[in-house]
């Protein structure tokens, strides 16, 4: 079913494809993407974004001056989240895991203080991230994207109140992700396209297949989730 005649709104939770920031965010193919925008780029108006550092590129000398343009702009009316920010402990060896921490705390701090959501980046990193939750006991709501791990996993960052998004992920057969997303509540997770050349379209029939309901069921989902994640709804 090409995507150009679908009927229903596909929200795109999380993607770094800027083909999709459009005005308010619709894309041709009648989904609303959330860009992850690049720390130091101009701010407009124009399509929901994410403003964070993530791991993969904190330079150390840069620090000051990339928190304090998140600080700046993250009150802006189209900045949906915080992050994607993180802990990824296959990049130790270039950023200590000790500083990417601290550089995730700035990020819980700045979320709560202006009551944003927190867009998780988490590689090997899950009891840290539920630690510091339990530290923080933060007030808004955390999203670890990109989640392909196991059920056990899956069970202990949703029992801390973290949600999953799922992306390409759901179109492996084999994948950790096609048996975790089977198991949630609709309110556990989201979907997202991240960095992956894969339509939005593709991972929401993914995931109503794989959880056995409708493509429309799990639009309404998202919606309800979008709406309860950033606390307004959706403006077409």
């Amino acid at each position: 079913m090409p995507c150009c005649v679908i009927d229903v709104m596909l929200i795109d939770f999380h993607t770094h494809n800027n083909e999709l920031l459009k005005e308010k965010s619709l894309a041709k193919d009648n989904s609303l993407a959330i860009y992850s925008h690049s720390i130091g780029n101009t701010i407009d108006n124009g399509g929901y974004i994410s403003l964070g550092l993530h791991p993969w590129d904190i330079v150390e000398e840069n620090i000051a001056n990339e928190i304090s343009f998140i600080k700046q702009h993250v009150d802006a009316n189209n900045v949906i989240y915080v992050g994607e920010c993180g802990i990824d402990k296959c990049y130790a060896n270039i950023t200590p895991i000790a500083l990417q921490q601290h550089i995730f705390e700035l990020h819980i701090q700045i979320s709560e203080t202006h009551s944003k959501p927190l867009l998780i980046h988490c590689v090997r990193a899950v009891n840290e991230i539920i630690n510091l939750k339990k530290k923080h006991k933060p007030k808004q709501q955390w999203i670890v994207h990109g989640f392909n791990n196991n059920v056990s996993t899956a069970k202990m960052l949703v029992g801390e109140g973290i949600m999953l998004s799922f992306g390409a992920a759901l179109l492996n057969s084999n994948s950790n992700a096609r048996k975790v997303i089977a198991t949630l509540y609709n309110k556990s997770f989201v979907l997202e396209t991240d960095g992956k050349d894969t339509s939005i379209y593709d991972i929401y029939q993914a995931a109503a297949n794989i959880r056995g309901t409708t493509l429309k069921e799990i639009e309404l989902t998202m919606e309800q989730n979008f709406e309860r994640i950033v606390g307004h709804k959706i403006n077409n």
